[in-house]
């Protein structure tokens, strides 16, 4: 965890988890896989998360409280809400703010500029 700032709660975390260069706040308690958050700035949690998570180059407030799956949401601007998804996400290229909440299965968000509810 090179580089981090402010802080950092990872308790209960099972396998790999890299999060160089993140700034800020970051929970996440309960998580299950491997967890990739380079280049974070703000403040991320991620508390009951299950899989493999990627979130490189997001920039603001992340909540994915009770995601289960494979999440990419790579160069990610603005504030993230994904709470109650199931299944695999991407939402590289986004920015603005964007509400998930209580989406089941998969998600392909690539390339849009804006706020999605």
């Amino acid at each position: 965890m090179s580089g981090i700032e402010g802080y950092v709660d990872m308790s209960g975390i099972e396998g790999c988890v890299d999060m160089s260069g993140i700034e800020g706040c970051v929970d996440m308690s309960g998580i299950v896989g491997c967890v990739d958050m380079s280049g974070i700035v703000g403040c991320v949690d991620m508390s009951g998360i299950e899989g493999c998570v990627d979130m490189s180059g997001i920039e603001g407030y992340v909540d994915m409280s009770g995601i289960e799956g494979c999440v990419d949401m790579s160069g990610i601007v603005g504030c993230v809400d994904m709470s109650g998804i199931v299944g695999c996400v991407d939402m590289s290229g986004i920015e603005g703010c964007v509400d998930m909440s209580g989406i089941v299965g998969c998600v392909d968000m690539s390339g849009i500029v804006g706020c999605v509810d």
